[in-house]
């Protein structure tokens, strides 16, 4: 996280601190630093010496709320993203926003009582060499739900992204019908501009790792004893930090360098690119 922190300042700094404030710019700062808390309290979770069973509770459901609130924006941009790819159309508003109600609401709902399951033993009364906490029991069954939710919700917006991919190769502008043949010009698939490419390209390629990360989630809660139940949980907060972070900042910067108002759908997703992560000087 730090590294990809280091390799993405500089785009960061030109692309978004420079820009006009909006909701959204606010949601991928809060989304891209939150994720710092999270690190230190993972490392005092590890290390902190002789930590009480009060403290580890208080410790464990921070971290909790902090992974699912960070979870949370990540999706909130990427849904936004996919709200700009199918046209700012009302029908799309209502359904990701009726997603997201139900997602959250029920993740919320979830954690709580997935939280208020913890028991833990004071690591001191095993050995004085130990540090951290130790759990001894949870109700695995509400983190199941929560990440077979959080999986569900990323693969219909993976889904619709790659449907309007779908419909951007079969209808590129000048690119005429595909040619009758069972290997078509490659020209023919692609994106009607480098804006759209990049767009799916990254929704596309995002999804696979925040997959495997859901899925390993979901069969750790499932499978594994209590004390694993948190193993993949930063994980995953990182790579949804990480990845949202990435998409964000590679539109933007083709948003900036590449002439993208070529037609109606390009000039509504760069309109949309420019309400969340604002340009330079506007």
């Amino acid at each position: 996280m730090s590294y990809d922190y280091l390799l993405t300042l500089p785009d960061e700094i030109e692309l978004v601190w420079r820009s006009r404030w909006t909701m959204l710019k606010v949601i991928f700062l809060l989304n891209r630093y939150s994720a710092l808390w999270d690190v230190g309290l993972s490392v005092y979770d590890i290390l902190g010496p002789r930590l009480s069973s009060s403290e580890c509770s208080g410790i464990y459901t921070t971290h909790g709320w902090l992974v699912a609130v960070g979870i949370a924006m990540s999706e909130i941009i990427l849904s936004f993203r996919t709200y700009a790819l199918w046209g700012e159309s009302k029908q799309i508003a209502y359904f990701l926003g009726s997603l997201a109600i139900v997602a959250l609401t029920v993740i919320g709902f979830s954690l709580n009582k997935a939280l208020h399951s913890l028991e833990f033993i004071p690591i001191g009364s095993l050995s004085l060499e130990l540090r951290g906490c130790f759990v001894t029991k949870v109700d695995n069954a509400w983190y199941g739900l929560i990440w077979s939710l959080a999986l569900a919700s990323e693969t219909i917006i993976m889904i619709m992204t790659a449907i309007k991919a779908w419909q951007g190769c079969r209808s590129r502008p000048g690119s005429g019908p595909l040619p009758d043949s069972r290997r078509p010009d490659r020209a023919a698939r692609q994106p009607s501009s480098p804006l759209l490419y990049t767009v799916f390209r990254d929704g596309i390629l995002s999804y696979l790792p925040l997959f495997m990360s859901s899925l390993m989630n979901v069969l750790l809660t499932t499978l594994a004893p209590p004390g694993y139940t948190y193993t993949l949980s930063q994980t995953q907060h990182m790579l949804h930090m990480v990845l949202t972070s990435r998409i964000v900042l590679n539109i933007r910067r083709k948003a900036c360098c590449e002439a993208v108002a070529s037609n109606f759908e390009n000039m509504e997703l760069a309109q949309t690119i420019s309400d969340f992560v604002a340009a330079p000087g506007r």
